[in-house]
């Protein structure tokens, strides 16, 4: 923890989470992380000298510094040419640490050697605000030299015998102020050596890492595809029935599930989910024709799969549950920044850092979704948006309901707008009394939670997601602002709210936009790296005898003729069903 004061006042970033004496005039800086307890039991490895765990420890270590630098780099400094003075004491302590391991770990504007060749490779992850970058202070290659924004050190690795880098320092150099290297600079240099590469420029505009997706290189080509392209599915996956957890236990292994399926599909998972609750059976049965002899059942300790693949996650997103479309943003921002969707407390309890915290910030689906034209999605792809329910309604099990009035049409007009006289003396309990609530609604009445299902697909590919209608005006206009912004040709996967298929298709087909729909399509990263390994045609043979049937003038014969289904998600549930039917390719008379 850092205090300092000024003439201009007195300031702690841990405030008021650590109080100081004479704390009364102190102001609260914090942005949602303070520096108590981070050098304590994160560490594995105390002392090391050789072997794996000496450098497991160097790791460690340097973990725990990228988190301090994280953390450090929310905070707003007034002036900026503090950063590094401010920060140098934190820096000294950790220079003592590194010095157990390495002779001379030389500290160079807020970076490390031997691992400055990798340490360039930070991110700019979380910004608070600008301000004019400065011409004079650290160079612009370290990250001391940002401001208003916070800092994602990437993970140092040791390079096996085999491996090399692909370039070389040559020469390094900084310019303090004074005497001292930890503390305000005038500039600094390096020089290295390596190979170049050409770059292609395409029309696609700049977004994210996940461009890749889409583009796929063969023959000095760029084959464009309609839909971003997966790695191929690992050998051996992990899977787990995820019934028995809540929906933000669901949503935050399902954003874990795309971080770890974008680098290679390896994450299966499956539910009940509201009126689809069995499927037929079709999710646990994908799982089985798979033929996975090697695969991990993670179905009795699901969440354990996030210590595990803890390296994959960045940090968390926050949503508001009292503004649930913010949930939906929430993807898209944890697709940018490599994060988990998560409430505070689930943040909390697996000790994710949060990135961004959502709540408290819009009061409405408008404010979320023009923000997030605004802010947000300018910086990720456009050739793609999604279109599914913050939350899903689940209906409460082992209960019955009675229907009181029942409309057997629908009505578009006031024409039943009415007065209804219900008799409820059935329902009174034995004082004479009894409590109900008057709600329309076409599903039984259930609990809503977050809906996690397709949300893997929609981070992984960092797509701007919402849930707008075309039956409403203002939010038929919001979408012809969301639409025009979109390149053409994009598509449009989920669906429509209340199922308006035609006032929906209309709207995206003015704008150049085709639809899929996807809003009940489980493990679409997964299947996205999944190919077939039937290369067969089944032709029917020709040899065959064909059978006449004498003609009968009072019957009707009916041909029936499964094609590939009108959806994605039909192809995954309801086809898969009908083309395992035993009775499928048979004939009756």
């Amino acid at each position: 923890m850092i205090i300092w004061e000024c003439s201009q006042g007195t300031a702690n970033e841990a405030y008021p989470h650590i109080k100081p004496h004479g704390s009364h005039d102190f102001a609260d800086i914090t942005t949602g992380g303070h520096w108590d307890g981070i050098l304590d039991s994160r560490i594995k490895y105390h002392h090391a000298s050789t072997g794996s765990a000496f450098f497991e420890a160097f790791e460690d270590w340097f973990g725990v510094y990228a988190l301090c630098v994280r953390l450090y780099t929310r905070m707003r400094l007034t002036e900026t040419r503090d950063k590094l003075p401010s920060f140098s004491g934190i820096a000294k302590a950790f220079q003592l640490r590194f010095a157990q391991s390495f002779t001379n770990p030389e500290y160079i504007a807020g970076l490390w050697k031997p691992f400055l060749i990798q340490q360039l490779r930070w991110r700019r992850t979380r910004t608070e605000g600008r301000r004019p970058f400065r011409t004079e202070g650290p160079p612009s290659w370290a990250w001391t030299s940002m401001q208003d924004c916070q800092i994602d050190l990437t993970d140092i690795f040791f390079p096996d015998e085999d491996d090399r880098f692909m370039v070389t320092l040559l020469e390094h150099r900084v310019s303090p102020v004074g005497q001292d290297p930890f503390q305000e600079l005038k500039g600094g240099i390096f020089t290295m050596e390596g190979w170049l590469w050409k770059l292609k420029k395409t029309d696609i505009p700049p977004s994210t890492h996940l461009e890749l997706f889409f583009d796929e290189q063969k023959d000095g080509r760029l084959d464009d595809g309609a839909l971003p392209l997966f790695p191929e599915r690992a050998q051996t996956i992990e899977y787990a029935n995820l019934s028995k957890l809540s929906g933000d236990e669901q949503g935050l292994l399902v954003t874990l599930q795309c971080l770890v399926n974008r680098r290679q599909p390896r994450l299966y998972f499956y539910w009940p989910e509201g009126l689809h609750s069995d499927y037929d059976g079709s999710n646990g049965a994908w799982l089985q024709q798979l033929n996975l002899n090697d695969s991990v059942d993670f179905s009795a300790t699901p969440l354990d799969l996030i210590n595990k693949h803890r390296s994959e996650i960045n940090g968390a997103i926050v949503y508001d549950n009292s503004v649930r479309d913010t949930i939906n943003l929430a993807s898209t921002i944890a697709g940018i920044h490599g994060a988990v969707v998560a409430t505070e407390e689930l943040a909390q309890r697996f000790n994710i850092p949060i990135i961004e915290d959502l709540r408290g910030r819009f009061k409405d689906k408008y404010e979320v979704y023009e923000y997030a034209l605004q802010n947000v999605w300018p910086n990720v792809t456009g050739r793609l948006i999604t279109a599914i329910s913050p939350i899903s309604t689940i209906p409460y099990p082992d209960r019955t309901w009675a229907t009181l009035l029942r409309v057997e049409s629908p009505i578009s007009d006031k024409s039943n707008n009415a007065t209804y006289e219900v008799d409820l003396s059935a329902f009174l309990n034995p004082n004479g009394s009894v409590y109900y609530q008057v709600e329309a609604t076409a599903s039984p009445p259930g609990y809503q939670k977050l809906n996690p299902v397709f949300r893997d697909y929609i981070v992984a590919t960092a797509a701007p997601c919402v849930w707008l209608t075309s039956n409403k005006a203002a939010e038929a206009a919001l979408l012809d602002k969301i639409f025009h912004a979109l390149q053409p040709n994009a598509v449009y996967l989920g669906w429509f709210p209340n199922g308006d298929e035609m006032a929906g298709v209309t709207q995206t087909a003015k704008h150049g936009v085709y639809v899929a729909a996807t809003d009940w399509f489980y493990n679409p990263t997964f299947f996205s790296g999944t190919k077939s390994t039937d290369k067969t045609n089944k032709a029917h043979p020709h040899t065959i005898p064909r059978q006449s049937y004498p003609a009968n003038t009072t019957r009707v014969y009916l041909s029936l003729t499964y094609l590939e289904g009108d959806n994605i998600q039909y192809n995954q549930h309801c086809m898969y069903v009908h083309w395992n039917d035993p009775a499928q390719g048979t004939r009756t008379r």
